[in-house]
């Protein structure tokens, strides 16, 4: 697989290139153009700081590695996310809200007028075992049976776009109506007849094309040429063909843009749950029926009518076949169900289409720590943790196995012959205490999951609480809750060495200042080269900066520091704690901002800060947005000697941080850099951030030894001008910018910015 951090940069160097075509016959590279650069670059005779890189370095040292998955996204189903992703805009399509979310009735989302009356019943018609409710509709002329859509990501209807209206039907001849529309206009509409028999039921799908572009009290409404009539209906949906893999393009194209090694899904706390009614179930998401303590994914079949053309359908789970569960993060009186439009199927769509490894995460078989009291969960057939471990050889088998497998079968027949990429799957979240000899542990010594791990290739992922302090402290001589649970299963002869524990997944949302003063927190963490039975890797799952108050390093510490969300300040501190990430990039194998997506309005938000916010049209993208692009998109492959010296009577930069209450201040560097080399291209990078209040730039020379440099440099800038900087949805005031430098010889100046991060892409020839 191609790495997708190095997507944009071998584009970037397709653009910039001026090659001569050569024709069919010959093989012989073109001569190359020389390319001016935008600016050049000479050694600064005053210069502050030297940085010394040195490319004559053992690549193949384990030591100098950098994971090729370093730096990707984490997804999780918060901030009604799912509603924002999903190219359906139909709220309760299936009418199971209720099986969902108790408070709320099988009719929530629509409303009948005008006549016609809705009844929502189970029984014998049912369309399918996993979705047992349907409307039952009395037509009365001029009666309409309306969706509102979500409320916190309404119908957005763009003109020339077209639509997919679909739904299955039972009982009616003659024609209806589709309208997407508000109170005093229709922005689509289409009429069409169908033939729809009492004794079975058949889909309809007809493509509408927007003839307004509207965001704002936007409905879909459905009425019936005919009256008198009972009419069944279920399965609706109304999806943008304006999409990719079910997501909707405007959120899809702000996802592939930042280049992501691997993606995490689904949760977070929703995988967990409180209870579970709202622990996320990956075999519902795909539409798999329990039956006598086992799961099939049975085919759907019916007749379907596609723009008026008939045909006979064999489906797998298509999503009206998915049992809806509650989202942990529903609350308020507001409405926020796992409907499953975007389900695990889709999560790897998603992961394949984007060239990032995937990396699903399952239920341990304990309810959310944080949330809830942590509760045991029953299980699918009410085994507890083993019915939690059969879920997860049967995931390892849905995303790995071949079609001869039951679950590699099941994920053809959705449509995917070929296995996904998957080299991890997470066991639980954010759990501690008796999550480790309960739950983990014994997926650990179970035969068919050792069995599955081994013959897919797949390792383990393991929870590690939520903060810094429960993280392994070298320089403090602590140790972290799973390294510890690790040492214990060693000791008991669970496990030979502690890295076959697993990855430990360790979270941390805390101050930028814990961020500046952190950045080494991974340099005394052991290797393999060094103690074989004792080191272990690292994921870094969730991360960000999102507190004023300090979390290390004292878990008592109370002290509070100014906090702007999602600004510049934040941003470069988390990227002066990636170049401790890149730098231990052989031991930190993973990290990942979270959460990455938050609504525009405050309101709907579970979580206040994100790396994007959304409303029903467009994309926001913060600092910290860029930060990440920077970092996915600039990586290497293994890492170069790299050392920073300031010049005669120049003091390295710091700023002292004064807390909100004065009961104590924090000086923390400016100044923080990573060098690594993309062996791909033979490029070296260096990325440099200058996180402090420095009034004036700070004027560095470059001198390379042991690379053959090219005579020129990409550079990516993001320049916050003030630490407060923030982006909004109408005013960008930080983002990328990209030129090229001129290198005479093997040296060159460049000048970091205050409050600014830099990749320097050396080209080498």
């Amino acid at each position: 697989m191609d790495k997708g951090k190095k997507i944009l940069a071998l584009a970037m160097g397709a653009l910039l290139s001026l090659s001569v075509l050569v024709g069919c016959g010959g093989n012989e590279e073109p001569p190359e153009v020389p390319e001016t650069p935008d600016r050049e670059a000479p050694v600064f005779s005053d210069g502050q700081a030297t940085v010394t890189l040195d490319g004559s370095v053992n690549k193949t040292s384990a030591l100098r590695s950098v994971s090729s998955d370093l730096f990707g996204l984490f997804l999780e189903d918060i901030n009604y996310a799912s509603q924002a992703l999903d190219d359906n805009m139909i709220a309760n399509g299936n009418f199971e809200s209720s099986r969902a979310v108790t408070k709320f009735d099988h009719d929530y989302g629509w409303t009948a007028a005008g006549g016609l009356t809705a009844a929502y019943e189970t029984g014998k018609k049912k369309l399918h075992e996993n979705s047992p409710y349907y409307a039952k509709l009395s037509t009365a002329a001029g009666g309409t049976l309306t969706n509102k859509g979500f409320d916190a990501v309404p119908m957005y209807i763009q003109s020339k776009k077209d639509y997919l209206f679909s739904a299955f039907l039972r009982g009616y001849t003659g024609e209806m109506t589709v309208k997407a529309k508000t109170s005093s206009e229709v922005c689509a509409e289409k009429t069409f007849s169908v033939t729809a028999p009492e004794d079975s039921w058949i889909k309809i799908e007809e493509t509408l094309t927007a003839t307004k572009t509207v965001g704002t009290g936007v409905s879909l409404e459905i009425s019936f040429g005919t009256a008198d009539t009972e009419i069944l209906l279920d399965g609706v949906q109304f999806e943008t063909l304006d999409s990719t893999v079910g997501f909707k393009n405007y959120a899809y194209r702000a996802i592939s843009n930042l280049s992501p090694a691997f993606f995490r899904f689904p949760g977070g706390c929703v995988i967990e749950g409180k209870d579970m009614a709202s622990a996320y179930d990956w075999k519902n998401s795909i539409g798999a029926v329990k039956t006598d303590g086992d799961d099939k994914v049975p085919a759907l079949s019916y007749k379907l009518y596609k723009d008026g053309v008939e045909s006979e359908e064999t489906t797998y789970g298509e999503w009206v076949t998915r049992v809806p569960n509650n989202n942990i993060w529903q609350g308020g009186g507001k409405y926020y169900a796992h409907e499953y439009g975007i389900g695990f199927y889709e999560y790897f769509l998603l992961c394949d289409s984007l060239g990032a490894k995937a990396i699903p995460i399952v239920n341990c078989g304990k309810a959310c720590q944080t949330q809830s009291k942590g509760d045991a969960l029953a299980g699918r057939y009410g085994n507890g943790v083993d019915d939690y471990i059969q879920d997860a050889i049967d995931l390892i088998e849905f995303a790995k196995g071949d079609e001869s497998t039951e679950w590699g079968k099941i994920r053809a027949q959705m449509g995917h012959p070929e296995p996904f990429e998957m080299d991890y799957i997470g066991i639980g979240n954010e759990q501690w205490d008796d999550y480790y000899a309960n739950f983990y542990e014994k997926f650990l010594a179970n035969a068919a999951f050792k069995a599955a791990l081994t013959k897919y290739n797949v390792k383990t992922i393991v929870g590690n609480c939520t903060l810094f302090e429960h993280c392994e402290n070298p320089a403090r001589n602590t140790k972290g809750v799973a390294q510890s649970a690790a040492v214990g299963a060693k000791a008991r002869g669970i496990i030979g060495k502690t890295s076959e524990y697993g990855v430990v997944d360790q979270h941390y949302y805390v101050n930028y200042t814990d961020f500046l003063q952190n950045t080494t927190l991974y340099d005394g963490y052991l290797r393999p080269q060094q103690d074989a039975d004792n080191y272990y890797e690292v994921f870094v799952g969730e991360y960000a900066v999102n507190s004023n108050t300090v979390r290390a390093p004292k878990a008592n510490d109370s002290v509070t520091y100014p906090h702007t969300a999602n600004s510049m300040l934040t941003a470069l501190a988390e990227a002066a704690m990636m170049t401790g990430f890149e730098r231990n990039g052989d031991i930190v194998k993973l990290a990942a901002y979270a959460p990455m997506f938050g609504t525009e309005l405050a309101s709907n938000r579970q979580w206040q800060v994100d790396m994007m916010y959304f409303n029903n049209s467009k994309i926001m993208f913060t600092p910290n947005y860029y930060v990440q692009q920077l970092f996915m998109q600039n990586t290497g492959d293994y890492k170069v000697n790299a050392a920073l010296a300031y010049a005669n009577g120049v003091t390295a930069p710091k700023t002292t941080y004064q807390a909100l209450n004065n009961a104590e201040s924090r000086e923390c560097d400016d100044i923080f850099f990573v060098a690594s080399c993309d062996e791909e291209t033979g490029d070296v990078i260096l990325k440099l951030v200058n996180a402090g209040a420095t009034t004036l730039k700070v004027n560095v020379n470059f001198a390379v030894t042991g690379l053959n440099v090219k005579g020129i440099a990409d550079v990516v800038e993001l320049d916050g001008k003030s630490k407060d900087a923030v982006n909004t949805f109408d005013d960008e005031a930080v983002r990328n910018r990209k030129y090229t430098i001129g290198i005479d010889g093997t040296a060159f100046g460049y000048s970091l910015k205050p409050y600014s991060v830099a990749a320097i892409r050396i080209r080498t020839k």
